[in-house]
């Protein structure tokens, strides 16, 4: 805190001046580099220098006499100003349905914030009249908070995690790349490091609080990253979700013809002597569906995808074995 302190009363001192500053006056007007020795002053000075520079502010440097033997400094507003920011129609629209969608204090507090900024700069947001529906976000999962906060800042973070059912807790140390949600569950998506490699985890499997480990700016997220295809990669194979064509004989299967977007009536099936049905589904859990389907026995057969096909051949054998 004390030299964040030290650096913004630096900026203020140099954006604020008509004119350059000499070291001189730099360092009796900040309380903290007065009772310094000069070479300690110089190292400090020169090192809070770099560090503003590297945070983007465009220090300049000038001559404050003809024999240019001292030199000063200053910030010049106008290279240090933001430029003006114009907003089309969509995308004002899209921020006012941003500051309703959030339902988690964390992140829907610094939406509203970003667009108090945006609107005191004279951007024009657009509120949505209140008949329009808009989605909720929520976040139930008492690790999304810290881990949402460990993103923002990338800060490495650790906790417990679960596999899966009542399988033991493991501690995971992860550089936290993003989080998503995929059909109302929320996934983090980092690099593992015990592993070296990047990973998967559902939050809901998460077990206490996720403890933060060390300052921000810890590591660098991957350019480009696709969190949405890391998740389809390697999420488990339990929670995948996926597209399916079902053959199910007539009056059966009653449970699967009401999740079916389409169903093609009296087509030909495993066998002639009956009447089947071709159910379509679309973004099913495919254990759930695995399960169902065998439990028809006869009277179901996947048609794609293969894998499934082979888990539900897979379940039918176990059965029978059994």
């Amino acid at each position: 805190m004390k030299k964040s302190e030290r650096l913004l009363n630096l900026l203020i001192l140099l954006k604020t001046q008509r004119g350059s500053v000499s070291k001189a006056r730099i360092r009796a007007a900040l309380p903290d580099y007065a009772p310094l020795g000069d070479t300690a002053f110089e190292r400090m000075f020169d090192r809070d220098k770099d560090e503003l520079r590297a945070l983007g502010v465009p220090i300049a440097t000038d001559h404050l006499d003809v024999w240019c033997d001292e030199v000063g400094y200053r910030v010049r507003p106008d290279e240090f100003a933001l430029p003006a920011i114009a907003l089309t129609t969509a995308e004002a629209v899209l921020l006012g349905l941003a500051t309703k969608v959030w339902q988690h204090p964390g992140p829907a507090g610094e939406v509203h914030d970003a667009v108090r900024k945006l609107v005191a700069a004279g951007a024009a947001v657009s509120a949505p009249a209140d008949d329009i529906p808009v989605p909720g976000l929520a976040a139930p999962d008492p690790a999304f908070a810290v881990l949402w906060r460990c993103v923002v800042d990338r800060a490495v973070v650790s906790f417990e995690h679960r596999t899966g059912g009542v399988s033991p807790t493991r501690r995971r140390v992860v550089e936290p790349w993003g989080m998503l949600s995929s059909a109302g569950v929320w996934y983090l998506v980092g690099r593992d490091h015990h592993l070296g490699a990047e990973r998967v985890f559902r939050l809901s499997r998460i077990v206490g609080v996720p403890t933060r480990r060390g300052a921000g700016d810890a590591y660098d997220t991957p350019a480009g990253i696709d969190l949405r295809a890391v998740l389809h990669r390697l999420r488990p194979v339990d929670e995948r979700r996926t597209d399916a064509t079902v053959l199910v004989r007539r009056g059966a299967g009653p449970q699967l013809r009401r999740t079916a977007v389409c169903v093609d009536d009296d087509v030909v099936g495993p066998d002639r002597g009956s009447s089947w049905d071709r159910l379509h589904l679309r973004d099913v859990a495919a254990v759930d569906l695995g399960d169902d389907v065998a439990a028809l026995g006869a009277d179901a057969v996947v048609e794609g995808p293969a894998w499934l096909r082979e888990s539900v051949v897979r379940r039918l054998v176990q059965w029978l074995a059994a």
